[in-house]
């Protein structure tokens, strides 16, 4: 599997956990829209849960076609009040349970890609995060995962 193809699946399977925990009684029920992405665009519907990756970095004791790495996965709810005390805790409270569902599930269903799931850093809602009466937090998980590159050349490149 080549870097691309396991940015896009970890990205994907963190999109649909989240997706997936909106619904029913889930850890994440109320939340209107994840969205996945790092570039601006109309505002969400809030509740929602932004999703962006940072940095991925390898891990360089390992050999050239079997590496290590690490990227960090950036779960960040909106949360719309009027009430900056509920609003400050609300975006608090998502980004906590948005990391617990994602922790669950230590190899995203993907044993042979994913190797563990960690808790980064995470930020409780505070004064700069906020626009207006849109609040959030942030909470980080960090993806260990192996990557066993495969050096075949699409048709095409």
């Amino acid at each position: 599997m080549r870097l691309d193809e396991a940015l896009e699946h970890i990205l994907t399977t963190v999109e649909s956990r989240l997706r997936t925990a909106t619904e029913g009684d889930g850890l994440l029920s109320g939340v209107e829209e994840i969205v996945r992405g790092d570039r601006a665009r109309p505002r969400p519907a809030t509740p929602a849960v932004w999703i962006f990756a940072e940095t991925a970095n390898p891990d360089h004791g390992q050999s050239s076609l079997h590496e290590m790495w690490r990227i960090p996965i950036v779960l960040t709810p909106i949360v719309k009040s009027d009430n900056p005390t509920k609003g400050y805790s609300e975006a608090t409270r998502l980004a906590a349970r948005a990391r617990s569902v994602i922790l669950n599930d230590k190899q995203l269903g993907s044993p042979s890609l994913v190797r563990d799931i960690k808790s980064g850093r995470f930020e409780c809602s505070a004064p700069w995060h906020n626009d207006g009466n849109l609040y959030s937090a942030v909470a980080v998980i960090d993806v260990v995962f192996i990557l066993r590159e495969q050096c075949k050349k699409e048709e095409g490149l």
